[in-house]
């Protein structure tokens, strides 16, 4: 029997796991779910994780229980996991690398998959089974999107590829807009919406020139060309007010022609200081204390070329991150989440910026 965990997970998948373990804290989880945080914690890791780490970070192994009470549940799991098929191994110091536990992604994913363009034409015709939300369509939408995701030129490159979703109807109010946008974006037809942002007391009419729509955790986003700003903008489709209209749907011909290097997923998914690419990008660099430097580090390791992000560590586990921001109140935000555990060294104006942020932030407590 194939291991439970032997899933070809996304980057994304690992990626959301690995928040999990560090951000909830709970005194009691179920086992299934602490095992799947030690999992996430070594597949997201580059490197060995030591015990200390693991026994302060990731939930179900972080409570008030005794120290060799806890040890004895971390030993516990190792063996369960690897009964599994999973192998957790132990490596020992060395000397470019401390000792720790690591999962070999190469042993637990299983391979890849080999789908013809027509395997994924029937795939896709799930579109069609029915709608509304239960299990079966999710874990329908779930295995589609990671399909779509692992073998992108199966599906193809087409107008399809615009729309990164299962097809799929989703629930709630926002499915007619789902649909007039869906049509929108295939037939490049310019559409008008009431929209309220996290800045606005009261919804604002748009105009969107329609490139690409997609599924982000658990959210659907719709991108496009702002008329008002005449730039790329991405919009959560839960925000619209009202419904969303074809300006022109009765006319066969296009409004607009997306730009040829457009790609929904260089927008959707990303952070928010690198969505607003008509902005000049300035250079920025924050420090961060020990105790979440290495969950920056391994981020920015696993970013790639489109977020262009450099972390320095230094020899007492802190660390400086330096990246390019083209929206500073966005970045900002994010660096006060962690407290006094992030400075940001410059520029000059960004401190100004963080300054600002925490002087409205307390006016509104």
């Amino acid at each position: 029997m194939l291991p439970i965990f032997c899933l070809r997970l996304g980057e994304a998948a690992i990626e959301s796991e690995a928040a999990t373990f560090r951000i909830r804290k709970m005194e009691k989880i179920p086992k299934y779910e602490r095992l799947m945080n030690l999992v996430a914690c070594l597949l997201k890791s580059r490197v060995p994780v030591a015990w200390s780490r693991i026994r302060g970070t990731v939930v179900g192994y972080d409570d008030d229980a005794a120290p060799g009470t806890i040890r004895r549940r971390f030993e516990r799991d190792k063996d369960e996991l690897r009964a599994m098929g999973v192998p957790v191994r132990f490596l020992p110091p060395t000397e470019t690398q401390d000792e720790g536990y690591t999962i070999e992604r190469d042993e637990c994913f299983l391979p890849p998959l080999d789908i013809t363009p027509e395997e994924a034409l029937a795939l896709s015709c799930l579109s069609g089974v029915g709608k509304g939300r239960d299990l079966l369509l999710d874990g329908a939408r779930s295995a589609l999107m990671k399909l779509r995701a692992s073998e992108p030129a199966a599906f193809g490159k087409g107008e399809e590829s615009l729309l990164l979703d299962t097809g799929l109807a989703a629930p709630g109010r926002a499915e007619q807009n789902l649909n007039e946008l869906r049509r929108a974006v295939l037939e490049r037809k310019t559409v008008q919406f009431r929209y309220r942002s996290l800045q606005d007391s009261r919804p604002r009419m748009r105009t969107v020139d329609p490139y690409g729509m997609a599924l982000f955790e658990g959210r659907w986003y719709l991108v496009g060309r702002s008329h008002r700003r005449d730039a790329l903008r991405v919009w959560n489709i839960e925000r619209i007010a009202g419904k969303a209209r074809r300006l022109n749907g009765r006319s066969p011909r296009a409004d607009f022609e997306p730009p040829e290097d457009f790609r929904v997923e260089d927008y959707v998914g990303l952070p928010g200081w690198l969505l607003y690419r008509g902005r000049k990008r300035v250079s920025v660099r924050i420090w961060f204390h020990p105790d979440v430097a290495w969950m920056i580090a391994e981020s920015a390791a696993a970013s790639g070329d489109v977020r262009r992000e450099k972390f320095t560590m230094h020899k007492d586990g802190s660390g400086v991150l330096e990246v390019k921001m083209a929206d500073p109140r966005t970045l900002v935000t994010w660096a006060l989440k962690f407290k006094e555990k992030a400075e940001i060294l410059s520029p000059p104006e960004l401190r100004e910026v963080a300054a600002r942020v925490l002087t409205e932030m307390l006016e509104a407590t």
